[in-house]
């Protein structure tokens, strides 16, 4: 029931105290996801990285621990988003794979995927942002024989199949503050004769 999707967030994570790093994999499932539901999720969070969210811990280790319940909150909107961080593969190979392919994963979705890697830093018990990549895939409903339900598709594309509720004003807001914040959109498609 409803236009699922997932955001997949893969988080690289410096303590600029000691040098230390982590990478933590988020994931969220959106039960009303389609149009900007889920686009605009990331953008909560991305502008509340950027300016700083606070964590209780000292140690970077357990500050680490703390990164979904410090991100949770920011992630949801009108419709409810369900932390399935726990739905991810254990093993980071398979991780990676439904990173590069999250149809793979085995999620209920029938209207897409956005996938982003960011890059945070730890200062003075905050995460901040410094910079990271965002890229949207086909669900079930953007399917077609040219291109396949889990292909890379442009943010481009992602407002064209959402018109009714991406604007092109829309498009160009979300695209200027995500860029504010160093967040690029690479999009590389896999298939011959893909456009953007």
């Amino acid at each position: 029931m409803g236009q699922r999707t997932q955001m997949l967030l893969k988080v690289h994570i410096l303590d600029e105290e000691s040098s230390k790093k982590e990478t933590v994999y988020l994931a969220y499932h959106y039960q009303f996801g389609f149009g900007r539901v889920m686009p605009m999720g990331f953008l909560n969070l991305a502008t509340h990285l950027a300016m700083g969210l606070r964590y209780e811990e000292e140690n970077f280790e357990k500050a680490v621990e703390q990164l979904a319940k410090v991100c949770d909150p920011y992630t949801a909107n009108q419709y409810v988003q369900v932390n399935i961080s726990e739905e991810l593969p254990e093993d980071e190979q398979a991780k990676e794979e439904v990173f590069q392919n999250p149809h793979k994963g085995g999620f209920d979705n029938n209207n897409g995927w956005l996938c982003a890697t960011l890059y945070v830093v730890t200062r003075y018990q905050h995460f901040y942002l410094e910079d990271g990549s965002v890229k949207f895939y086909r669900g079930i409903e953007e399917d077609t024989t040219r291109y396949p339900v889990g292909t890379q598709m442009s943010i481009e594309s992602w407002q064209t199949a959402f018109s009714d509720f991406c604007t092109k004003k829309w498009l160009i807001g979300y695209k200027n503050l995500l860029s504010a914040y160093n967040i690029d959109f690479p999009y590389t498609p896999k298939q011959t004769g893909a456009r953007a």
